[in-house]
């Protein structure tokens, strides 16, 4: 999903096609609770937000990362 800088809000970043680069991201839930979800979040690509801009455009709501092995890899702690 391409990322490039809100149209609404130029200080925000969003999923768009204007203005945007390609950002590739990969999940896999890896613990489930009764309020939340951990994720194991792959970055093909380093946008600037991406994790965050991604599981927004998806629906679900971020409240947590750690990166975990650089920039490419992390955690993303979300509601259930």
């Amino acid at each position: 999903m391409p990322i490039g800088r809100s149209r609404r809000d130029r200080k925000r970043m969003s999923v768009t096609k204007t203005n945007s680069r390609e950002a590739r991201t990969h999940y896999k839930v890896v613990e489930r609770y009764r309020s939340h979800d951990v994720l194991e979040v792959t970055l093909d690509t380093g946008r600037t937000h991406q994790i965050r801009v991604h599981l927004s455009h998806l629906g679900i709501r971020c409240w947590a990362t750690l990166n975990t092995a650089g920039e490419r890899a992390g955690i993303a702690a979300i509601d259930a």
